[in-house]
């Protein structure tokens, strides 16, 4: 049944990653974001109304193939794809995209072998890194609309050469931006809601901005990535990956032995550092692309900065609080944007 689940799933991503090329997202919305919605709904009726304990994995199982089946029939009904083979489509696309699918495997390996090196701690220890992780990796999940959106540019500007730098560079400073926001206002926000939705887990501030700082550095490595999405050089994507989850394995187990939780969590960001920072410079010897990094990390000490003098000076995670730190950061944030705006137009305009 799980495998079944998952050949049918595996069918409908074809179909995702046709609509991202075409630059329609309301199709995917539609089939994707309705399949999850139903699957939520069956969900909650099953909880709410079935007896508890009568929801077993194969009945989950069943419902989900019954909603993937049916969004795959959607799929092809919208689609209606031309069935005749293509041999050497085939082959291409298998040489092409090969390398990024066994990369994607990998970046999966990366984001969850850290919690291996805590296996032979205590229960209690796995379970508060566990819920740490999940929210902070909520980063990744705000930032998928952007990746969604920048993948089908990016592919289609890769041959233009230096007259797409712009728009890369653009794009790139943009959603670093939008995460740093994102960061400090996580940051701000979680300690507040925190109780709510891990009552029995103590909240780790340290812990969790060492598990932010380093989602944040994953999130970059997709822009930074497109050295490695040339034609006959995907091969790349999987061993700079397979650098990094090398990475990630031996600092997590060093660091891990030595500080406990919060080495382990050490380890992940020198890993997600690594993965970003791979990927980068294959780009820049590539692509010649010229990103404001200095830029960059004046903004993330900036950033840093302020978020650890409002700290100081609002101390608590009340209501009001926590409302005044979020305003705060965000309008003073905005001016120092707005004061550099100068500064990152010129360099923009120089790539032209």
């Amino acid at each position: 049944l799980a495998l079944t689940t998952l050949a049918v799933e595996g069918t409908l991503i074809f179909f995702v990653a046709l609509w991202r090329a075409e630059e329609r997202p309301g199709r995917y919305a539609l089939i994707e974001g309705g399949r999850a919605v139903a699957l939520a709904a069956v969900l909650a009726i099953a909880l709410c109304f079935v007896a508890a304990g009568s929801m077993t994995v194969d009945n989950y199982l069943a419902a989900r193939l019954a909603l993937a089946i049916v969004a795959a029939l959607a799929a092809l009904q919208i689609v209606r794809p031309d069935f005749r083979p293509a041999s050497e489509a085939a082959r291409q696309a298998i040489r092409y995209g090969l390398p990024i699918v066994v990369a994607s495997m990998l970046g999966s390996i990366l984001t969850s072998v850290d919690r291996y090196a805590l296996g032979a701690g205590s229960a209690d220890a796995l379970a508060g890194y566990v819920a740490h992780t999940k929210v902070a990796q909520l980063l990744a999940l705000a930032s998928i609309a952007y990746f969604m959106w920048f993948g089908p540019k990016a592919m289609r500007k890769l041959d233009d050469g230096i007259s797409a730098h712009r728009f890369f560079v653009v794009a790139t400073t943009t959603l670093f931006l939008v995460i740093l926001a994102l960061c400090a206002n996580t940051w701000f926000i979680v300690p507040l809601v925190w109780p709510y939705f891990f009552p029995t887990v103590a909240f780790d501030r340290e812990l969790f901005g060492i598990l932010l700082a380093g989602t944040a550095m994953l999130c970059l490595g997709n822009p930074l990535s497109l050295g490695a999405l040339r034609e006959g050089k995907t091969y790349l994507a999987t061993l700079l990956s397979l650098a990094a989850v090398t990475m990630t394995l031996l600092a997590c187990f060093a660091l891990g032995g030595l500080f406990g939780p919060i080495g382990v969590a050490w380890g992940r960001m020198l890993g997600m550092a690594t993965y970003s920072i791979l990927f980068a410079v294959s780009t820049i010897m590539a692509l010649r692309i010229r990103y404001p990094f200095a830029l960059y990390a004046l903004f993330a000490i900036g950033a840093a900065l302020l978020v650890a003098s409002e700290e100081a000076m609002l101390p608590g995670h009340g209501v009001g609080t926590t409302a005044l730190k979020i305003v705060t950061f965000n309008a003073l944030a905005l001016v120092a944007v707005v004061a550099c705006r100068g500064r990152l137009h010129l360099r923009t305009r120089n790539l032209a």
